[in-house]
């Protein structure tokens, strides 16, 4: 003869359903959140490849056309963040700065230095390519 508690009073078929109740619930959730939430996509851009290019520019520019370095330098920086935000909704990814990426993350600064008018540079190693220019 059982002696336990639920063996008395003849709850485990109501405690069986809670259980398997809550797990389909649980299961039912987790599947939710993944259908609703896409994964996390990464991608790498070399910030500080582009920023040199652009200290060159702007060095080569102040030598034939005097100005406010200092204004040129503020214009570049606030388009780089509004090309680095759109490039990021444009590829649905999360664009991070090359050395802080997970290997195999395409490489989108190719992209971000053609809609910054910038030359081709190269791509920081270890990043993948990305071959469309979207």
């Amino acid at each position: 003869m059982n002696s336990g508690w639920f063996s008395r009073t003849g709850r485990w078929p109501g405690a069986l359903a809670s259980l398997a109740g809550g797990l389909v619930g649980g299961a039912a959730v987790v599947l939710l959140v993944r259908l609703v939430t896409p994964p996390v996509a990464l991608a790498a851009v070399d910030l500080a490849a582009i920023v040199a290019d652009q200290v060159k520019v702007l060095a080569e520019d102040t030598r034939t056309n005097p100005g406010d370095p200092a204004a040129e330098a503020g214009r570049f920086a606030e388009r780089l963040a509004r090309e680095a935000r759109a490039l990021s909704e444009d590829y649905g990814v999360i664009v991070l700065a090359a050395p802080a990426v997970v290997a195999g993350a395409p490489d989108l600064s190719p992209v971000l230095r053609r809609r910054l008018g910038l030359p081709a540079g190269a791509a920081p190693a270890g990043a993948g390519g990305v071959a469309d220019g979207r």
